[in-house]
């Protein structure tokens, strides 16, 4: 055989051999380098619905995001405990170097008790009891709402308060955050069942109590806007904020936390008029996600889509970091479509929240104050 003919069958063989070799070892290299960050949903189950509402929002991160580097990959956790231990074994088998999710505070605590130190775990719950070294809880938490509370009360200048707060998770949750108050300053705490949407009694034993307590402010963190809705108005009803006749010069301020935003219109409400609430901050951002996901989904998110794009984007900057709890922690904080937030080694979240003044036209933005979970 002569050279020629060796080399017309050698070459091109010799070329495949070599693509081959490029490839295998470019495909090698490139899962080698790999960085995943695990996205842990009820994509099944009871609370697939919102799961899958937060996995668009998950997706929508990802695109904007995620360096070639970078997999976001989602672990199913069927709704349950159960569920949620197998997605997060799976996960780690796979290696992720950071966690995003779960939704719930029963599920973060079955993560924390079967917690690998190293992957840090951005829940997007809102309990900060489920929080720890190395699990944050991301969500807008209970504790730091009646902290923001704490700070509306300040800003109003408000000596004797008294607080109607419904006897549940949240509503204890609630109360720990109010204890930053000036010792003195809350005179009184009212209990109610929030499944019961009669509260007139409860009301009229406020109103009786009034020149006892002689109170300036009333607090209404309640979370469901049903309830709020009924307790202020029973509240204007029963006149509980007629002032006793040597305190003419006062005002009583009724004020609440982050349930009232859920209202929608909360100026349409006119048990609320004048009174000041805390809200999410909005920014141009958070509209042109909402207006975004809209378009591509068909309707407006819940909030919480909003904290999970943002807790996936932090993920997967930090994913590629050689430290990513670390990065996940740094000094100056960040700033997302959720708003400004910091992260504590402890696993609780700074937040910043507006301050809104109910008017009978419009609500307004008056000021924002920073608050800690804890």
């Amino acid at each position: 055989m002569n050279n020629k003919l060796i080399n017309k069958i050698i070459k091109p063989l010799y070329t495949i051999v070599i693509i081959l070799h490029m490839f295998f070892f470019s495909y090698a290299q490139a899962n080698q380098q790999k960085n995943i960050v695990g996205v842990l949903l009820p994509t099944t189950g009871q609370n697939q619905r919102i799961g899958n509402v937060i996995k668009k929002s998950v997706i929508m991160a990802t695109y904007k995001f995620a360096p070639t580097n970078v997999v976001v990959k989602f672990y199913d956790t069927q709704s349950t405990k159960s569920g949620t231990v197998e997605a997060y074994s799976q996960a780690l088998k796979d290696n992720v170097k950071i966690i995003v999710g779960p939704i719930s505070s029963k599920n973060t605590d079955v993560i924390r008790s079967n917690q690998t130190y190293g992957i840090p775990i951005l829940s997007l719950s809102n309990n900060t009891d489920s929080a720890s070294s190395g699990i944050f809880t991301t969500g807008y938490s209970p504790q730091s709402q009646g902290a923001g509370i704490v700070r509306i009360i300040e800003y109003l200048q408000r000596e004797r308060v008294i607080a109607i707060i419904p006897r549940n998770t949240f509503g204890s949750l609630v109360e720990s955050g109010l204890s930053q108050a000036q010792w003195g300053t809350i005179t009184n705490v009212y209990y109610y069942d929030p499944n019961k949407y009669n509260y007139s009694n409860l009301i009229k034993t406020i109103v009786e109590d009034r020149g006892y307590y002689n109170y300036d402010a009333i607090l209404l963190p309640d979370s469901n806007p049903k309830n709020i809705k009924i307790l202020s108005s029973q509240l204007s009803y029963y006149d509980a904020f007629n002032i006793i006749e040597k305190e003419q010069d006062k005002k009583i301020f009724l004020i609440g936390g982050l349930g009232w935003d859920k209202i929608g219109e909360t100026h349409k409400e006119p048990g609320l008029l004048n009174g000041y609430y805390l809200a999410h901050p909005k920014s141009q951002k958070s509209e042109e996600f909402n207006q975004e996901y809209k378009k591509l989904y068909g309707f407006i998110p819940p909030y919480i889509a909003n904290l999970a794009y943002d807790m996936t984007a932090l993920a997967i900057i930090s994913a590629t970091a050689p430290n990513p709890q670390k990065k996940l922690m740094q000094e100056q904080g960040y700033k997302g479509i959720s708003g400004t937030f910091k992260m504590s080694s402890y696993g609780n979240v700074e937040r910043i929240y507006d301050i809104k003044k109910v008017f009978r036209d419009r609500t307004k933005k008056i000021l924002q104050v920073k608050t800690n979970s804890r």
